[in-house]
């Protein structure tokens, strides 16, 4: 280490014990709080050059090479004045590209067009790499309890603890503006904890699947993907051992970012605090994953394109005697029921893997099998088992990679429909009496639950129900509520507690619901014929596939009939 290095490393350690006196403190974290989703690169920090200021050395060489003085030293006359107005960003010929980093970053800068808009002067805050990180895992992170420190002002390295124990590590990389060093935040690591896919600076589209690696331990990872103003796109959960790799997939539906990451965090099982943070940037991609869909049309499973309706290919082949019922598409895998002969009971539930041939996965001929549901990652198949005798109660089934997992018992003399399951294995339900002409309750079952007893309900607006099912939409739910002649959808949160009320409609309300990317994908009412599938995207709802013709009758001739779309 350099004496000028030793030099950087005392002024940091002096300037780390100043605190603001008397309320400094409360209004300076006040300010941060009020404008934590702003693009903070912008605003030079008045508090923070103050502190530098007021910390602020010059280095005496003496005569003896040996030895060295600090004074303080004296302020400048633009320290003296106070940092002044910020001047508006403009487009700057003096950003040095060449000298800067050159892969993939993250906040506050995630590439070199970023630079353009930083002021001038250069707020000192980011020429500073411990403020960086500092402010990233407070303000845009918001890791609580998780400290930020540099033992090291050359190597671009900070540490990151909870008390004495390190979580991780920020790798800081730099750009030169006006001849003068800013930096960012590149990736965390430095645990055991690892993101392997997406790598740093891939392009995403939902879902992205995500995997990573652990080592000798088991605990849940939290996934989140959090766009650059620390909005948080989509999460998801992911169980964790050092034996094979862990995965989950994460998907989202809002549109309005273009750079972010993935964050990955495991916590204590004792108290909760956080144990190892993993970071890595990426970016939207443009692809559009939700470009096909599934449904039934004469007894069997067709594709169809999501943009024109038009019938890609056949998809399932039943034998004579066999019909297809309903199925679930996702992330190129299908499910369906197929019924064989007079008995509806004579039954199968079928699978066909991404590209691969179709196997059996569970029949009978003493319950009846429905409501098939893939997550959006294809890893948990669900579905709902009635005896076929009309005693005891319907069974819902939640599989695992084909594993079964969980098996639930609905109440007894009521009907269980299954609308969808997450990538963590939490449930969308309805529960109904069979005697019983309302609409049911639905509700989410976490994953964590052990019974239906533990069913979330998702309550309606007074005065008002919930139809047509709900479906799990990037981190939340969406679902469509009817107050008498008016429909509207309404979103949850995961948990669901209601998050958002969209604008009413005179209409009936759709007979199913499938979400994916932010487009929902419908069946309309369409009285005694099967309706219209449709999507309903930025609240336009196009036509696909016109079911209005008489040989589509709901009680007749199903010839050409779509209906049961999912994708």
């Amino acid at each position: 280490m350099t004496a000028e290095d030793m030099l950087r490393d005392l002024l940091r350690s002096e300037a780390s014990t100043i605190t603001p006196t008397g309320d400094g403190l409360a209004r300076i974290q006040g300010r941060i709080a009020k404008r934590r989703r702003a693009r903070l690169w912008l605003l030079p920090s008045a508090a923070v050059a103050s502190a530098a200021a007021a910390v602020a050395f010059v280095l005496i060489a003496p005569e003896d090479p040996k030895t060295q003085t600090l004074q303080p030293a004296s302020p400048s006359p633009t320290e003296s004045a106070g940092p002044g107005p910020t001047p508006s960003p403009t487009a700057d010929a003096n950003v040095q590209p060449a000298d800067s980093w050159k892969g993939a970053a993250f906040w506050p800068f995630a590439s070199v067009e970023d630079l353009q808009h930083v002021a001038d002067p250069v707020p000192p805050w980011l020429q500073d790499g411990l403020q960086v990180g500092q402010r990233l895992v407070r303000d845009v992170l918001e890791l609580p309890d998780v400290t930020v420190t540099q033992t090291c002002v050359s190597c671009e390295v900070l540490a990151l603890k909870v008390g004495s124990k390190d979580v991780g590590e920020i790798q800081l990389g730099h750009y030169t503006v006006r001849g003068t060093r800013v930096f960012t935040v590149v990736g965390i690591g430095g645990t055991d904890l690892t993101v392997t896919s997406p790598t740093s600076g891939t392009a995403v589209s939902s879902p992205t699947r995500v995997t990573g690696r652990i080592t000798g331990v088991h605990e849940n990872v939290n996934v989140k993907l959090v766009a650059k103003d620390g909005a948080v796109v989509g999460q998801a959960g992911a169980p964790a051992g050092g034996e094979v790799p862990w995965s989950t997939s994460v998907t989202w539906s809002t549109q309005d970012w273009s750079t972010g990451a993935v964050l990955g965090v495991t916590g204590s099982d004792k108290d909760g605090s956080i144990t190892r943070v993993v970071l890595v940037p990426v970016s939207r991609g443009t692809a559009a994953t939700s470009s096909s869909f599934a449904g039934i049309v004469d007894g069997h499973v067709a594709l169809f394109d999501s943009t024109s309706g038009k019938q890609l290919r056949q998809l399932t082949y039943p034998p004579a005697g066999k019909t297809d019922t309903q199925a679930t598409w996702s992330a190129g895998s299908l499910a369906w029921v197929r019924t064989a002969g007079a008995s509806a009971c004579a039954n199968e539930l079928d699978r066909i893997e991404d590209g691969g041939r179709a196997t059996t996965v569970v029949s009978s001929t003493t319950v009846r099998y429905s409501w098939p549901q893939l997550s959006a990652d294809a890893q948990r198949l669900a579905w709902v088992e009635t005896p076929c005798s009309g005693d005891g109660p319907e069974q819902v089934v939640l599989t695992i990679n084909g594993t079964e997992a969980r098996r639930y018992t609905g109440p007894s003399g009521s009907v269980v429909n299954l609308f969808d399951v997450a990538d963590d294995g939490a449930l969308l339900l309805l529960t109904n009496d069979r005697q019983a002409s309302g609409p049911g309750t639905i509700g989410v079952l976490p994953a964590s639950a052990d019974s239906l007893d533990g069913l979330r309900p998702l309550a309606p607006a007074a005065g008002c129900n919930l139809y047509s099912g709900a479906a799990f939409d990037g981190a939340g739910i969406a679902a469509f509520e009817v107050c008498g002649e008016d429909v509207r959808l309404v979103r949850f949160s995961a948990t669901g507690q209601r998050v958002s009320t969209g604008a009413s409609t005179k209409s009936e309300p759709p007979t199913s619901l499938s979400v994916r990317d932010g487009r929902l994908l419908v069946q309309l009412f369409g009285g005694d014929h099967y309706g219209d599938i449709a999507v309903v995207d930025g609240g336009r709802t196009t036509v696909l596939i016109d079911n209005s013709r008489e040989d589509c009758s709901s009680v007749g001739n199903l010839k050409g009939c779509v209906r049961a779309p999912d994708w």
